[in-house]
């Protein structure tokens, strides 16, 4: 096991060796081995003033040689990655600061793209050697947003397109073989549960129970967050298969 990226406390440092703070997203990895053997790190993102600027946690996931040395000796069997949110595809950051940079959001779609990142390093990294990438959110971000609730003018429109475009960074990666995207579940929350302090190990054997840190309306927001993850996903596999069965039926209408 190990940490790497936003690192204990937050502070870390960077691949080119900046410091790093303000941990806002984390993602888990986990290696399972043909063996059967098991390894787990700890990554975050990097916060350096802006959201053009921050390194975001699955970079250090992709460039982490312990992970490339494993997959390429053939030891690794699968790799699931947890995150804090889906990888962001052009969809990050908000409308603020000054005048300069809002102009700037106005006009153009954010430059990160973390899902088309990811779906690279599959191909590049992992399909070669037929390791699967799962990836598992405990949130969504911007994807489920409606316009209604985005403010008016600018800042309409550019939640709007990021909202479409977290969209189709979703089915983008949940199209591609061997990848795939699902919600936590109660397996994968005792999972990362068991990667915390006893004392927090504890408090979750008593989850529901009033007095516990996960009481009874902890767990039941969190069951119906999951829930909402989980069907929010499945539309969006719908609406995949609605439009390859609909471009089927348009090639076949042609010929």
């Amino acid at each position: 096991s190990g940490e790497g990226g936003g690192g204990e406390g937050g502070i870390a440092t960077a691949p080119d060796g900046d410091i790093c703070g303000k941990v806002q997203v984390v993602a888990v990895v986990r290696l399972l081995g043909h063996d059967g053997s098991e390894w787990i790190c700890r990554y975050a993102n990097c916060f350096r003033g802006s959201s053009e600027a921050n390194v975001h946690a699955e970079s250090f996931v992709i460039a982490d040689e312990t992970i490339l040395s494993a997959v390429r000796a053939g030891e690794v069997a699968e790799l699931t990655l947890y995150l804090s949110y889906q990888p962001c595809h052009h969809s990050g950051g908000r409308f603020g600061g000054g005048e300069a940079r809002q102009r700037r959001r106005a006009h153009r779609q954010h430059p990160t793209s973390c899902t088309e990142a990811l779906i690279a390093y599959h191909e590049r990294e992992l399909a070669p050697y037929n390791v699967p990438l799962s990836v598992v959110v405990a949130d969504l971000y911007k994807v489920m947003w409606t316009e209604e609730l985005m403010g008016e003018g600018q800042v309409r429109d550019v939640y709007a397109a990021d909202a479409s475009a977290g969209r189709e960074g979703i089915r983008r990666l949940m199209s591609q073989p061997g990848m795939s995207m699902r919600a936590t579940g109660e397996e994968d929350w005792a999972f990362l549960i068991g990667l915390c302090d006893q004392s927090v190990q504890e408090e979750y054997e008593r989850r529901g129970e009033a007095g516990s840190a996960f009481g009874p309306t902890h767990v039941a927001l969190r069951a119906k967050l999951d829930a909402v993850i989980a069907d929010f996903l499945a539309a969006q596999h719908a609406e995949m298969a609605a439009a390859a069965e609909a471009a089927e039926a348009a090639e076949e209408a042609e010929e």
